[in-house]
């Protein structure tokens, strides 16, 4: 991520330095983590394995992100995150891939197999019959 906010620092002043001082707000190592995670979807096969991989990562690891930033903005009302670790530096290679190793390699992913399709995604979810009460 330094490298990239370097670089949009790089160009004139506009929505480039705009954009960097922006991101240079937000948690250090959910931006490393996002950025390895696009990265890595543009090598799976279907959407539903990007899919999947992605609830597997945000339902483990995010939490204490999403909790600060939220005390910074609408609890204490600061605005000031106490991001760990704060410095985007920090993030090296073997703490963004801890983000992807499997949690528990035995359990199974709570995704469905559904395949997914633009009707799926599109169509309201169907009401449950009686008999599966």
């Amino acid at each position: 991520m330094p490298d990239i906010i370097a670089a949009l620092r790089g160009h004139d002043a506009g929505p480039a330095g705009d954009a960097a001082d922006l991101i240079a707000t937000r948690s250090p190592i959910a931006l490393a983590v996002t950025l390895q995670a696009v990265r890595r979807a543009a090598e799976l096969d279907t959407l539903e394995d990007v899919l999947r991989e992605e609830f597997g990562r945000r339902s483990r690891r995010c939490a204490p992100r999403l909790v600060e930033g939220i005390r910074a903005l609408l609890i204490d009302k600061d605005k000031s995150p106490k991001w760990n670790p704060a410095d985007p530096a920090l993030c090296d290679a073997a703490l963004v891939d801890s983000y992807f190793a499997p949690q528990n390699p035995t359990s199974r992913s709570p995704v469905r197999r559904t395949p997914v399709t633009y009707e799926t995604i599109l169509s309201p979810p169907k009401a449950a019959s009686a008999s599966s009460r």
